[in-house]
């Protein structure tokens, strides 16, 4: 929910045309910017310095005292690599312990040379077999300067990588994992991790290829100094060959077995595959209905070659209620109520229900969605809403429904088609309307952001495509179509300073505007639009300044992302668009661009959002000097 409040501090002041005047609001905006980031550059060091896990400006001990006659630095040369001196440096105990000294000369003696082993350790896991370390301590003066000097040599190279299979059904040579499939090839530095990592690898590609039990029997690595090489031999036990058994399922309550046993990713029957019961545990946490998901496979195969399966779920609540009140000086006071059931028919069916209470808005909606209606993926979707509407632009009653199919297509993609209905009684300027219209409405939804409240990377895409056709009387028949996207650009390895973007373009065909009806026309300005600006109030006016709405729409905004604190940030930004007569953006209608800082407050479940925006293009009794905006969540 967002609450908006406006004050007006009006002054008069002569009008001038819009590119006139665009170096001063720029100038105005950029002078806001600059601040900010001098502001945000001052305090983010001392953010940052109080950071748990951050390592101390100063190591040394806080006051003199017993041992601090010890206090030392360590120099650690001879390593031109700095992923290799990052490794040297974390794996010494030495630095980690420098701001503990130790009491006496043979106690700071003592801890160099343990550190000596373990970061011998850490080359000869990078493939430096033939490196040497030389230590020094000098106490000449304090702090003590403790000296390792690195000899590293040549890192030593995979000569030779063997796989012998003993005991079981061995497989045959087609079936044998590749050295691709295992993430090696000869020639490649012997790195202790990657070697290590190869037999995992190994072992999960034979659990993903019908043995169960395969397990390694013995690892050999022998390096040879004369040729700088690293041979590796595996000796592995395959087991026997399995095949999926029987499902048992124990903990089901309210949820139907047989919902749960199409969600598995395998058949009885088919050859064992690891990889299938993690995602059929991923399908069966992705419903939401239980709480906990362990599938455990048996000890054994039965007489019949196959490997019996166990289901422990925990089933979760399925249902939630709650309620919402807000206040904003544009709709002014609202009021929420919902109640949803996400198990309605035993097989994760969704049903919501939700009221609205507003001085300009009253409505109540129903929504249902049934997942895997035909095919795994598929949800069939089905909602309708009564509302009662009053703003500036329009008085609206009206009546709808949807009937549709939401598809996935892809990783990432999620599209829907379907059937809408509505009945509307709309009162304008113009007089009054009631219309019957039938909408095709075709949507798609792409996101690969890593969150979907506070994204930092990544990027989000929307179009939806809508043939109305009117029915009776009065039968417009046009076609919507809106397409949006947003991208987010983190500037440093933290996300501290993340740019944000966005854009949404509209347009109406096949009518003129005034027989579009005013509900589907296009309005713009808001704190879901262009911040600054009231509801709905960029674009045509008519004689007493109401919004018109038009046939297309163009918004743009930006944002800079600065995350002072863990939990306090500060977002400069900008936003822009118009709405227009003709059914694509000529820019015969302004184009009014805002400006604004917001604050974040970052709590456990999201961002709190605090925006104040200015219209750098304000228009005489129509904008006011400002606009306040409270919600939950980033802007886009």
């Amino acid at each position: 929910m967002q609450g908006v409040l406006a004050t007006s501090l009006r002054k008069p002041a002569a009008r001038a045309p819009w590119p006139g005047r665009a170096g001063r609001r720029i100038g105005v905006f950029c002078r806001i910017a600059a601040v900010l980031l001098v502001w945000s550059a001052a305090i983010l060091p001392m953010a940052q310095a109080d950071e748990p896990g951050d390592k101390p400006q100063d190591w040394r001990p806080s006051s003199p005292g017993a041992g601090s006659d010890f206090w030392y630095d360590v120099r650690i040369t001879g390593v031109k690599d700095s992923a290799l001196m990052d490794m040297l440096e974390g794996s010494s105990q030495l630095i980690a312990l420098r701001a503990r000294p130790p009491q006496t000369q043979a106690g700071l003696q003592r801890r160099a040379q343990e550190d000596l082993e373990r970061l011998m350790a850490t080359l000869r896991s990078e493939g430096f077999y033939a490196s040497s370390i030389d230590h020094e301590i000098d106490s000449s003066g304090r702090p003590i300067i403790v000296r390792l000097s690195v000899a590293t040599g040549t890192q030593y190279r995979l000569a030779q990588y063997e796989v012998t299979y003993q005991g079981g059904t061995v497989p045959e040579q087609a079936e044998r994992p590749t050295p691709a499939d295992l993430g090696y090839e000869i020639g490649m530095p012997a790195r202790a991790p990657r070697i290590q990592e190869s037999q995992r690898k190994l072992l999960r590609y034979l659990a993903e290829h019908g043995y169960p039990f395969a397990k390694v029997l013995d690892r050999e690595a022998v390096v040879d100094r004369a040729t700088s090489g690293m041979a590796v031999a595996l000796e592995v036990d395959s087991g026997p060959r399995g095949r999926f058994g029987p499902v048992t399922i124990e903990g089901l309550d309210r949820v139907e077995q047989d919902y749960v046993l199409n969600l598995l990713t395998w058949r009885e029957g088919e050859t064992y595959d690891i990889g299938k019961m993690a995602a059929a545990r991923a399908n069966l946490t992705g419903t939401g209905l239980f709480s906990s998901v362990a599938i455990e496979p048996g000890t054994e195969l039965d007489a019949e070659g196959r490997l019996p399966i166990m289901l422990e779920l925990t089933e979760s609540v399925h249902r939630s209620f709650g309620l919402g009140a807000s206040y904003s000086t544009d709709v002014g006071a609202r009021g929420e109520i919902f109640w949803e059931h996400r198990n309605l028919l035993g097989r994760a069916e969704q049903l919501r229900l939700s009221g609205t209470a507003a001085e300009i808005e009253q409505s109540a909606l129903a929504g249902f969605r049934k997942p895997d209606f035909w095919r795994p993926g598929q949800a069939l979707l089905s909602d309708g809403a009564i509302v009662r509407r009053n703003t500036d632009a329009f008085e609206e009653q009206s009546a709808t429904g949807y009937l549709g199919l939401e598809i996935p297509l892809g990783p990432h993609w999620l599209t829907a088609a379907g059937l809408s209905t509505s009945y509307d009684v709309l009162k304008d300027d113009d007089g009054t309307q009631r219309l019957l219209l039938l909408g095709l409405p075709l949507t798609g939804e792409r996101s690969s952001t890593d969150n979907r409240l506070n994204p930092t990377r990544g990027t989000r895409l929307s179009l939806s495509l809508t043939p109305y056709f009117g029915v009776g009387d009065e039968s417009p028949t046009f076609v919507t179509t809106i397409a949006g996207g947003s991208a987010y650009i983190a500037l440093d390895s933290e996300s501290r300073f993340v740019l944000a973007g966005r854009t949404r373009i509209g347009s109406a065909l096949g009518e003129p505007t005034e027989k579009i009806p005013a509900n589907k026309r296009f309005y713009a300005g808001g704190g879901g639009s262009i911040r600054g600006y009231e509801f709905q109030s960029v674009g045509p006016l008519d004689a007493s300044d109401d919004p018109l709405g038009g046939r297309s729409l163009l918004e743009v905004g930006a944002e800079l992302r600065i995350r002072a604190t863990e939990s306090i940030g500060l977002v400069p930004f900008v936003d822009g668009g118009s709405v227009y007569d003709s059914s694509y953006p000529d820019f015969e209608e302004a184009f009014r661009w805002a400006a604004g800082l917001g604050v974040r407050y970052f709590a456990g479940f999201g961002p709190l959002r605090l925006d104040i925006a200015l219209p750098l293009d304000k228009r005489k009794d129509v904008d006011d000097d400002f606009q306040l905006y409270v919600s939950f969540g980033q802007a886009f």
